[in-house]
């Protein structure tokens, strides 16, 4: 993913980390770590929560609970601030931290529990989080977060993913356990 490269293609994608992936047929870790490598003049952070289990989706012994999502790359600009918004650590506040799990109150919570992807903007920040399904199961959730004056950045991303503006979720996600 040569830097160039990759960050016109990221600026042309709205940091959209599904549609890098597919472009660089590469992991969603390696696209978000390379977000964050790459776009340093940016302000951005790029988080990836994860279920630890691997393999077919259909043989996971259970289906996902949000306390299964955790995150596995957490990427930062220097000049993205640690903004305490609920958006993107719930309650707790602050930002999230590897291997913490899904929050309750974020905007990748309730992007898990809709099955789609959300819209916010809230506490001078931006924030597009989309979940991965994966037969059925959701996998991963995938957040990207600007500063509130470069939401434009996010522009070309939510144009294609018809981004619900974050209110509350729609019902179980199939392949979501409660809890």
């Amino acid at each position: 993913m040569p830097p160039e490269t990759f960050a016109a293609y990221a600026l042309a994608s709205g940091l959209d980390v599904v549609a890098l992936k597919n472009v660089f047929r590469c992991s969603y870790s390696a696209v978000a770590i390379r977000l964050g490598e790459v776009m340093d003049r940016h302000p951005l952070l790029a988080v990836l929560y994860e279920r630890k289990e691997q393999g077919d989706p259909s043989c996971w012994s259970s289906p996902t609970k949000l306390a299964d999502l955790r995150v596995t790359v957490m990427k930062r600009t220097a000049d993205m601030g640690p903004h305490r918004s609920r958006l993107l650590n719930g309650w707790r506040g602050g930002i999230p931290r590897k291997a913490k799990s899904l929050s309750a109150g974020s905007l990748a919570e309730q992007a898990a529990r809709s099955g789609g992807p959300e819209y916010a903007e809230s506490d001078g920040i931006a924030v597009v989080a989309t979940p991965v399904l994966w037969k059925g199961r959701l996998a991963k959730v995938i957040v990207v977060a600007v500063p509130w004056e470069h939401r434009r950045m996010l522009e070309a991303q939510l144009g294609r993913l018809s981004c619900r503006i974050a209110k509350s979720s729609s019902g179980p996600v199939p392949g979501l356990a409660a809890g």
